[in-house]
C-alpha cells in the first residue's frame, strides 16, 4: 500500500532564535505564515535538521549548551499520484 509520512508535531528549544516553541500540525496544512521575525524559518530549519540535514554551525541559542528538537509523525494512506509526485 502507498503511505505518506505526515508531520504531527514539532517542538523546538534553544534552536536559532527560538527559546521554546511547540506546534501541532493538522492534515492539509499548506502554508506557514506570521510576522517578520516570528521564527518561521527557524521552525522549518529545525524540521530539516530533525529529518537529517546537517545543523547550521550557530544553531544553539545562547546561553544554552544544546538545542533540543523533537517531532512526531503518523502514517497516512496516500493515493498513487501523491506518491509518484
Amino acid at each position: 500500500p502507498n503511505v505518506c509520512l505526515c508531520t504531527q508535531s514539532l517542538s523546538v528549544r534553544d534552536f536559532a532564535l527560538v527559546s521554546n516553541s511547540s506546534v501541532t500540525l493538522q492534515p492539509g496544512l499548506t502554508a506557514i505564515s506570521g510576522s517578520s521575525g516570528a521564527g518561521k524559518s527557524a521552525l522549518i530549519e529545525a524540521l530539516a535538521v530533525l529529518l537529517g540535514s546537517p545543523p547550521p554551525g550557530d544553531c544553539v541559542r545562547p546561553p544554552a549548551a544544546a538545542a533540543v528538537i523533537e517531532g512526531s509523525w503518523w502514517l497516512a494512506a496516500a493515493d498513487a499520484g501523491a506518491v509518484r509526485g
